[in-house]
């Protein structure tokens, strides 16, 4: 099998909703060393292949920090929802609606 071959048959396998870098699918197809091999090889690639789940290195670090933060915003909310909550909870408990 070739290394183009290889290559299809990595980024077939990412599921839906997951990505990998160029260096991630080089790396499972066999040769860590030609991440570029890979970006030209997904340049080309037939319909089948989901190339739009292969992104560079630095945007997958920049993704994992989104989620970060949108993992502290979320808790964030949580936090002014229980506080909200405390409040009318006191407003109702002191007879005030």
């Amino acid at each position: 099998m070739s290394f183009k071959e290889k290559v299809f048959q990595v980024v077939r396998k990412i599921k839906r909703g997951y990505f990998l870098s160029y260096k991630e699918v080089a790396k499972r197809a066999g040769n860590e060393k030609a991440y570029r091999a890979v970006a030209n090889i997904l340049k080309n690639s037939p319909r089948d292949v989901p190339c739009h789940r292969v992104i560079r290195n630095e945007t997958k670090k920049l993704i994992g920090l989104l989620l970060i933060f949108l993992k502290i915003v979320r808790e964030m909310f949580l936090v002014i929802e229980s506080l909200e909550m405390i409040i009318w909870l006191e407003v109702i408990w002191e007879g005030k609606i």
